[in-house]
């Protein structure tokens, strides 16, 4: 067990790298998905994406307690979650990769996993961070007017929401489309 938290502990320069590279400029990290194409250099991306899942999903978990308290999340709450949260990913994956095939994209359904794994553990760690912001501020979501509601996801989710949006050019790249190609597969999967 030591052995292992040593490995963990050792990641986390790594995954601080890469989130705030994903986060800050992420069709340039795009740009490292995109341009692998050896067998081991697709591994190791993979292999990296799924541990940068893993450490934003154990974040989420961390945030989770946070807001509705460590009684309501358990450990078999945490793993049916991230069970949840990894078939989402692979389910998305799959339907992008229908979407931009339709469209006449060439990427290759890893590199839609990868990019989803990266850009969806970001999504959710900061989402699950506004909901901590959210419940230190008012004491309770649940319990807010309407407006301030509103007011508070407005200026929180909507940032993301956007930058969520500029993403999805990442998957425009790694399809190496056009931008009406590009607006033609996000209308797809929305639909």
């Amino acid at each position: 067990m030591t052995e292992f938290l040593k490995q963990v502990f050792a990641q986390i320069p790594l995954f601080l790298s890469s989130f705030a590279r994903a986060f800050g400029q992420p069709r340039a990290f795009g740009s490292e998905i995109e341009g692998e194409t050896g067998k081991s250099t697709r591994t190791t991306r993979m292999n990296d994406a799924v541990l940068f899942l893993g450490i934003c999903l154990c974040i989420t978990a961390i945030s989770k307690s946070a807001v509705f308290g460590s009684a309501g999340v358990t450990a078999l709450y945490i793993a049916k979650d991230a069970l949840w949260k990894v078939f989402l990913i692979m389910a998305v994956a799959g339907l992008m990769w229908l979407s931009w095939r339709l469209v006449g994209g060439g990427a290759k359904y890893d590199k839609y996993v990868a990019a989803n794994c990266y850009y969806f553990g970001i999504l959710s760690v900061l989402v699950h961070l506004v909901l901590v912001v959210g419940k230190r501020a008012f004491g309770t979501i649940t319990g807010l007017s309407s407006v301030t509601f509103v007011i508070f996801y407005a200026c929180t989710v909507g940032p993301l929401l956007i930058w969520a949006l500029y993403c999805w050019r990442v998957y425009t790249d790694l399809n190496r489309a056009s931008l009406q190609k590009s607006l033609f597969a996000l209308l797809l999967i929305c639909a």
